[in-house]
Formats: C-alpha cells, sequence, structure tokens
C-alpha cells in the first residue's frame, strides 16, 4: 500500500474521522496495518437500514415521494 506519505495521509484521515462525534456520522472503531503488502484497513460501526441511495431508490421505485420531515431529517445530516 503505496509509500510512507501514503500511510500517513491514511492516519490522518482515520484520526479526523475518530474526531467527529455526530449522530449522524459512522463511527470509526479500529484501524489496523498489516506489515505484510495488504493495504491498512478500518472498521467502523454496523448501521442497520441499508443506505441512503437504496432508501431513495426504494421511495421512487414504489412512486413515493418523500414527506418534508424526512428530507428535512436527510439535509440535516449533510449538515
Amino acid at each position: 500500500f503505496g509509500a510512507a506519505r501514503e500511510l500517513s495521509a491514511f492516519f490522518n484521515e482515520v484520526q479526523a474521522a475518530k474526531e467527529i462525534q455526530h449522530p449522524n456520522v459512522v463511527r470509526v472503531l479500529h484501524t489496523e496495518v498489516n506489515p505484510s503488502d495488504k493495504p491498512p484497513f478500518l472498521i467502523m460501526e454496523y448501521l442497520p437500514g441499508g443506505t441512503l441511495k437504496k432508501r431513495l431508490d426504494a421511495a421512487r421505485a414504489s412512486g413515493r415521494s418523500l414527506a418534508a420531515d424526512e428530507v428535512n431529517q436527510l439535509a440535516e445530516c449533510l449538515i
């Protein structure tokens, strides 16, 4: 996995993500670097319910529009 520069950048991003504590942000639980040639990885918390894309696609496929409170809730997650 790249050179020391890329590994340092990876850990900087992970550290920044670990410092974010917000109910609409998935938490980073663990990171690990394998001494072999495998890339580093991180483990993030599991959130049930599928992805935002799947939720929007399902609503669209059923012909249902999102209610104003649903749109508001999604918008708050992005702020």
